[in-house]
């Protein structure tokens, strides 16, 4: 979504905060991801307000990074998240950011149920699917 107004139902651009014709850059630090609305106004320069610099881009992409791992975290943690409504969990990222964040993964509530049908190590990386030993039948792990 737009790391400006955060609006899930907006369609989205990848704009290069440096003007593309000038960096010829697409490295991701040179990158924000912005609706449409706004990779509007960052092409547009005003008098009167606020314009959407390079500077000022930056930096809002920097605070919705921040934004996002705080928010990760808490959801590693369980502080936040309907999980009643997931879909789909991103597994793999879940135990990256226990690696990033330092957080010893047994903290989440099925690593140990997880770990005893060997799905994943004790770093809590997910085996190869040959190693699992889970019966067929198995509702809930």
């Amino acid at each position: 979504m737009c790391c400006i107004c955060r609006d899930p139902a907006k369609g989205i651009i990848i704009h290069h905060i440096i003007d593309w014709h000038i960096s010829r850059n697409h490295n991701e630090d040179n990158l924000i991801v912005l609706c449409l609305d706004h990779h509007d106004l960052a092409h547009t320069k005003k008098d009167l307000s606020l314009n959407l610099t390079p500077e000022r881009l930056s930096q809002l992409k920097t605070k919705w990074i921040d934004e996002v791992n705080f928010k990760d975290s808490q959801a590693i943690l369980g502080l936040i998240g309907d999980w009643s409504r997931c879909d789909y969990v991103n597994i793999n990222r879940i135990f990256e950011l226990f690696l990033n964040f330092n957080i010893n993964p047994s903290s989440f509530k099925t690593f140990a149920s997880v770990l005893h049908y060997s799905i994943i190590d004790r770093k809590g990386l997910i085996s190869s699917i040959s190693e699992w030993k889970v019966d067929q039948n198995l509702k809930n792990i």
